[in-house]
């Protein structure tokens, strides 16, 4: 198999990834609920070099404490959200040393919602969202808002900027909200959709597009002439080499019990 082949392999392991992982997704909710969107936004945010299954847990904990604070509907959630914003427990400014005697992070702290960082993770989260106010505190349909209007750039800065967050975990989560909204982004900022884990550089580096010592700007920008020189969405390319890596030996499994050859 051909480095072409190869690359339209991973190009159908990223449609993959979005069946799996995306497909399910109510688009429709996250955009007519701020709360809802911010699940997704955390369920991007948490997933940060530990098991799965604890990130699964420590997000449910931030999500169930946040609808206990919040309530459960989006009507009282928006007020007591704009209530919290008032009277200074939804921080707004990036001090989050000063952040350990708010009633929020103590109640995140209680519930088991991570380690510190992640708390801090959370509430600064919150404080992104004070951003959002003329969309409805809604994290998504001002982050589609910013793509369309051609300022990716500047909201990728700004999601970066977000303690524990960070330049992958913006990527990550930009990639999959492009994808499940089906946005448009200009070839020069491909970049910013392309998060380097360790699972991609691996994958990159085998097929030979990347070497090992290559630092992530420049990994990135050899991934991405690569995917234009043989045609391949490089959202799909990132994704579907993500999913070879993660799912690898689930993979194996499923080839030997269809009788197909490795």
């Amino acid at each position: 198999m051909n480095l072409e082949q190869q690359l339209k392999t991973l190009e159908k392991f990223g449609e993959r990834y979005e069946r799996e992982h995306l497909n399910g997704i109510d688009v429709d909710s996250m955009r007519a609920d701020w709360f809802c969107a911010l699940g997704f936004f955390l369920d991007h945010i948490y997933f940060q070099g530990r098991r799965g299954t604890l990130s699964e847990q420590f997000k449910k904990e931030a999500m169930s404490t946040l609808e206990a604070v919040f309530g459960s509907d989006q009507e009282t959630r928006t007020s007591k959200f704009r209530e919290a914003i008032n009277v200074g427990i939804i921080p707004t400014d990036c001090q989050w040393k000063t952040w350990t005697d708010n009633p929020l992070f103590l109640d995140l702290r209680r519930r088991k919602a991570g380690k510190r960082r992640d708390i801090e993770m959370v509430l600064d989260s919150l404080r992104f969202l004070t951003s959002c106010r003329d969309f409805n505190y809604n994290i998504v349909t001002y982050s589609i808002s910013e793509v369309e209007s051609g300022r990716i750039g500047d909201l990728y800065r700004r999601l970066d900027g977000i303690r524990q967050v960070g330049q992958k975990v913006a990527s990550f989560y930009l990639r999959d909200l492009i994808t499940c909204y089906h946005l448009k982004v200009s070839e020069d900022d491909y970049s910013l959709v392309q998060p380097l884990d360790t699972w991609v550089l691996k994958v990159a580096t085998a097929l030979g597009v990347c070497g090992d010592r290559d630092d992530s700007t420049i990994a990135i920008e050899k991934i991405l002439q690569v995917c234009k020189q043989f045609g391949v969405d490089p959202k799909r390319f990132n994704s579907g080499a993500w999913y070879l890596g993660a799912y690898s030996f689930k993979i194996v499994i499923e080839r030997l019990q269809d009788g197909r050859s490795l």
